[in-house]
């Protein structure tokens, strides 16, 4: 049985895939658990043009996918998915329908651009170098993000780095990086009056300083986790999710 009629949202992350909340199915029992994979991202080959706004169009994809769901929506963010909050915050129908928001470790402002930014600011040919690198040693960039004592899931979850459009990327990054920089984000976080959790690991919990946590009912800062705590502690950071959605 679905328990209160929720579906619970997952947002990935830049050159992330849905994979990365794979465990959320050994918690949260009882709810609707849905993530999907942006276009160029994973296995989402869908068409999608450089020469529009790449965010709109993936949040176009996106709302097509979540109207079809009847229930609440949770929505639940990772790392810079934040660019979309600004967009169904404003959405007449996602208003009425979203009842708790959630950031994992969720870009709000410049504090937390950092790989993100330098990206961004790369020559096409410096980023496509970069890239190539990138995904010839993604196990070595996964690694980086996560602690020492989950290297052992470093296959399992950093295989979906090798896997993304780069050009989407290119562009993707610096929308994302624009839309940061402007607030657009944290004047989203400032103004709505729905329940938000922001979930933080506490290697990154000085990224996030105390003017920004106190626009979120409630802050958890997860142990023995790098910029994944789903994946890195997983039964705290859903565990952490399940009691804030009760």
């Amino acid at each position: 049985m679905i328990k209160k009629k929720i579906s619970i949202i997952f947002f990935h992350g830049l050159a992330g895939n849905k994979f990365h909340f794979d465990k959320k199915e050994n918690y949260l029992k009882g709810y609707s658990k849905i993530s999907y994979n942006l276009l160029g991202f994973g296995n989402n080959k869908g068409k999608i043009s450089l020469k529009k706004p790449i965010i709109n169009q993936q949040f176009i994809f996106l709302k097509k996918k979540i109207v079809k769901e009847s229930s609440d929506l949770v929505f639940v963010f990772h790392s810079l998915s934040t660019v979309f909050l600004p967009l169904f915050l404003s959405d007449t129908y996602f208003k009425k329908k979203i009842s708790k928001i959630i950031l994992i470790e969720g870009d709000v402002s410049k504090n937390q651009l950092q790989w993100s930014e330098r990206i961004s600011n790369m020559t096409k040919r410096d980023f496509e170098n970069y890239i190539h690198k990138f995904k010839s040693n993604h196990l070595k960039v996964m690694k980086m993000q996560l602690v020492k004592k989950h290297h052992n899931k470093l296959k399992l979850y950093s295989s979906g780095f090798k896997f993304f459009n780069t050009s989407v990327l290119r562009k993707f990054s610096k929308e994302s990086v624009k839309i940061i920089k402007s607030n657009l984000v944290l004047k989203a976080i400032k103004k709505t009056k729905i329940k938000k959790l922001l979930i933080i690991s506490k290697l990154n919990k000085a990224l996030y300083s105390k003017e920004l946590r106190k626009y979120f009912n409630k802050v958890c800062i997860i142990k023995d986790s790098g910029h994944f705590p789903m994946i890195d502690s997983p039964k705290s950071t859903y565990g952490s999710i399940e009691k804030f959605i009760k």
